[in-house]
């Protein structure tokens, strides 16, 4: 399909924010596409907000939380598998909380739609 034979272009965007949950909720989204667990029940919120349109989605996002442990994932065609390597790396370079000492990291949400799939 080339970018020429999208009909009509749909835009957008969305803001949302929740306050207060536990990471079996978190989980239960990121799991299924297997890509990361988190490991504390200290989530104190996550908004993110985005633009987008047929092609691309730029924004950012915030997760406040504490004594963060996090477990990347690895989705085979059966089942979900925890990366041993690639776990470490994130729990010994990712800071134990957000926000420290008032200074709240935000990450960037900037999406490109592969129109082949």
């Amino acid at each position: 399909m080339s970018q020429d034979s999208i009909v009509g272009e749909v835009t957008g965007s969305c803001t949302a924010k929740g306050t207060g949950f536990s990471s079996p909720l978190f989980n239960s989204l990121m799991q299924p596409l297997g890509i990361i667990s988190l490991k504390t029940d200290k989530v104190n919120g996550l908004t993110f907000k985005f633009t987008g349109d047929n092609l691309t989605a730029i924004g950012s996002s915030v997760l406040l939380y504490e004594d963060r442990k996090v477990e990347m994932l690895k989705k085979n065609s059966a089942n979900i598998q925890m990366k041993g390597f690639m776990t470490l790396l994130p729990n010994a370079l990712i800071k134990d909380k957000n926000p420290v000492n008032d200074d709240t990291r935000s990450g960037e949400i900037d999406y490109e739609r592969d129109i082949a799939k």
